[in-house]
């Protein structure tokens, strides 16, 4: 399968340009931005209703650059963090589907109705069309890895995030330590859902995230 109709996009702090970080939802991003941005701004204080999404998107503390926009820069490192594939669908579904009355708009489109159950949205998984899927779901790998060229210079794994998050820190000469932020699910909590998984739903998770489980060297077993 063909995955490559996601458009990457990269945070660049205003204040630190000479690092980007490509963005992948359910792989900490929220604490990777908030991070980036204490770095890049230790002398400002946050107030209560601090939203570091806005700051990214509304390109107030961070430029928001296509892959396009610098990919030939390379006087800037250019990050991402990635996650056990499986974990990150995990987590996907119980914070925008699981118990939700405000089902995001992108995904009702794909048909879930409130109230879906897991089996029904691995089904589900199966037969959305490639050119629908989204970022919160989409293999990590055909999200770095497009048109034969990586969209990176350096992947961690969130699963190792001290060790991993230390190249950034050493990187940019600043010791902030990476936040644990919008946690849905804790890791122990995780592990315990994947045991009452049926092989069939492991299976077919298995082979949708077939590229990030190989590639990435995580494994997941059939039970």
């Amino acid at each position: 399968m063909s995955f490559d109709v996601y458009e990457r996009v990269y945070a660049q702090p205003k204040n630190l340009p000479q690092i980007a970080y490509m963005q992948i939802n359910k792989s900490g991003c929220c604490s990777i931005l908030t991070a980036l941005y204490d770095m890049a701004n230790p002398n400002v204080d946050k107030c209560s209703n601090f939203d570091v999404h806005s700051q990214f998107h509304d390109q107030i503390s961070f430029n928001k650059l296509k892959y396009e926009e610098i990919k030939n820069k390379i006087d800037v490192f250019k990050f991402t963090f990635i996650r056990n594939p499986i974990d990150r669908f995990i987590d996907f579904y119980f914070d925008k589907i699981y118990d939700r009355s405000d089902i995001p708009e992108w995904v009702t489109k794909f048909g879930v109705k409130q109230g879906a159950d897991f089996q029904e949205i691995v089904d589900l998984l199966q037969y959305i069309p490639e050119k629908y899927y989204d970022s919160y779901f989409m293999p990590q790998y055909n999200l770095i890895f497009q048109n034969g060229r990586m969209g990176v210079d350096f992947i961690g794994k969130l699963e190792q995030a001290d060790l991993h998050w230390a190249v950034i820190k050493n990187f940019l000469g600043i010791d902030i330590n990476l936040p644990h932020l919008h946690i849905v699910l804790s890791q122990y909590e995780i592990d315990e859902f994947k045991k009452n998984l049926s092989k069939k739903i492991i299976y077919q998770l298995r082979k949708f995230y077939i590229k990030d489980l190989e590639y990435f060297g995580y494994e997941e077993p059939l039970s």
